[in-house]
């Protein structure tokens, strides 16, 4: 309101939707997953199934309009925030709010509420067996709308039978848990809505890359059918000179990622900008 006064100094600018913030499930086998606890764990959130389940367990709408009422924040579904140039909405998959869905593609995977307290047990036959559905999520103390997210989501996975623990760090150790591949969720702010230019953010670009899916010791790292796909696009993309096929590569790489869950988006919003009315020619 401020700055639509008369006497107002400044302008200010709303973009297009170029931030988001999303859920990441660590993949990786061999960072990180030292025990046979974590690597039931990681197994369990390379299963497709498992992913969707989560998805459809996200109230995306409410968690948006308690975050910032009004047309600055949306649902987003992963991929790349739709401010991006590489951005194509009709190969996007998303998924509706139904908890009803999560749970039942849980039961799909052996997961059933045996004790009765509302969480799932693991199915029988592994190092889990038996115990609740525990997972802790990794969020930044310095990103207040991360925490606020997590907060959000605890009632929602649990609605769903997951018992979610909010873990907040600081800074640095949180990035030394991720680097170090000692987390299981993690709240990952995006600011990159160029995939051309930031791949690591969006996709297996190199062996560290993504956060969510690091190569262990040796390089080694076995990357779902899709990803190698992705992997494949993302290195013909770095030589690919014509703009309509570089597109089409990003379309596809976006389609790859929406489809098969990669990351769970939460919402997008728009980036503000003030601009004192001294300065001129300051392009949008």
């Amino acid at each position: 309101e401020a700055s639509l006064a008369r006497d107002a100094h400044f302008d200010l600018r709303f973009e297009n939707f170029n931030v988001g913030f999303r859920l990441v499930m660590n993949f990786s086998r061999y960072l990180g997953a030292d025990t046979p606890e974590q690597r039931a764990m990681r197994e369990l959130f390379r299963d497709l199934r498992f992913r969707e389940a989560v998805s459809y367990a996200i109230d995306r709408e409410g968690i948006a309009r308690a975050a910032f009422p009004g047309p600055l924040l949306r649902p987003w579904y992963g991929g790349y925030p739709s401010g991006s140039p590489m951005y194509d909405e009709s190969v996007v998959r998303t998924f509706p709010y139904d908890p009803a869905r999560a749970r039942q593609l849980l039961q799909e995977l052996g997961f059933r509420d045996t004790n009765g307290d509302g969480i799932v047990n693991w199915p029988a036959g592994g190092p889990l067996a038996g115990q609740n559905l525990v997972i802790e999520v990794l969020v930044s103390a310095d990103v207040q709308a991360a925490v606020e997210i997590g907060q959000a989501l605890l009632p929602l996975l649990r609605d769903a039978g997951i018992d979610l623990r909010l873990r907040v760090l600081q800074g640095g150790p949180l990035s030394e848990r991720v680097n170090a591949g000692q987390f299981e969720w993690w709240i990952q702010r995006v600011d990159q809505a160029t995939p051309d230019v930031h791949m690591s953010t969006f996709g297996p670009e190199a062996l560290d890359a993504p956060s969510w899916h690091r190569a262990g010791p040796g390089g080694r790292r076995d990357l779902l059918p899709f990803e190698e796909e992705m992997a494949r696009l993302m290195q013909e993309a770095k030589f690919a000179v014509e703009p309509a096929r570089r597109r089409e590569i990003f379309r596809e790489i976006l389609r790859l990622s929406t489809h098969n869950v990669y990351t769970v988006g939460i919402y997008e919003m728009r980036r503000g900008l003030a601009v004192h009315k001294e300065l001129r020619n300051i392009p949008v």
